[in-house]
């Protein structure tokens, strides 16, 4: 195997420069080390700061406004009564440190309980995201849940207030949470209207704000 003599005077000479360059210090090892860190801690700054902007500004896209629409007022104006209702069946139910509830008031209490968590999730997921706002508020779903809800508290309120007997104890409490679960109703059903309408208005086309 031939080598050209150019090939072999230029391995020279950067054999004969690797030789003369003197040995690094531990210092100077150390000053490359602390660079190579600086760098390193500036791509993780660099990456978690479009990370966290891209979480914040895309994902999280902050939408305080639905909270003073029609729509937003309605589910907390639900998510307040259906804590009255939880609360009033609850202490009408309570005896001595125990719970003895009619079989009416333990359906009114789930119904209560169902539907707080439900609107809590809703309003947590529109005020978190305009995105997520305009796809639920444009979707037929939103409009079930009322729909469904509305009957149960219905149900729940005229089962409530029917069957409560004068002699029970704690008819008053029992009695408020019935006016408070029929209460729900009509605000679900208002809830189901504006849905309704808003559905019919722009299915198809594009979203308020």
């Amino acid at each position: 195997m031939n080598v050209s003599p150019k090939t072999s005077e230029e391995e020279a000479k950067s054999f004969a420069k690797e030789e003369d360059s003197p040995p690094k210090t531990a210092g100077a090892e150390l000053e490359e080390g602390k660079e190579e860190l600086e760098e390193a801690k500036e791509t993780v700054r660099s990456v978690s700061s479009r990370f966290l902007k891209w979480t914040a500004e895309d994902v999280f896209d902050w939408n305080p406004d639905y909270a003073k629409t029609v729509r937003g007022i309605l589910t907390l104006l639900q998510i307040v009564v259906s804590a009255l209702v939880m609360i009033m069946v609850g202490s009408g139910c309570r005896k001595d440190n125990s719970f003895i509830c009619h079989t009416s008031a333990s359906f009114t209490f789930v119904v209560a309980s169902a539907a707080l968590i439900q609107s809590t999730l809703l309003v947590i997921c529109c005020l978190l995201s305009k995105k997520g706002n305009s796809l639920i508020k444009a979707s037929a779903l939103e409009l079930l849940y009322y729909v469904v809800f509305a009957i149960f508290y219905l149900l729940a309120g005229l089962v409530l207030e029917t069957n409560l007997r004068h002699n029970d104890y704690g008819h008053h409490a029992i009695l408020a949470g019935g006016i408070f679960a029929l209460t729900n109703c009509a605000l679900y059903i208002l809830s189901a209207i504006w849905s309704f309408l808003y559905f019919r208005k722009h299915f198809g086309g594009p979203d308020e704000k």
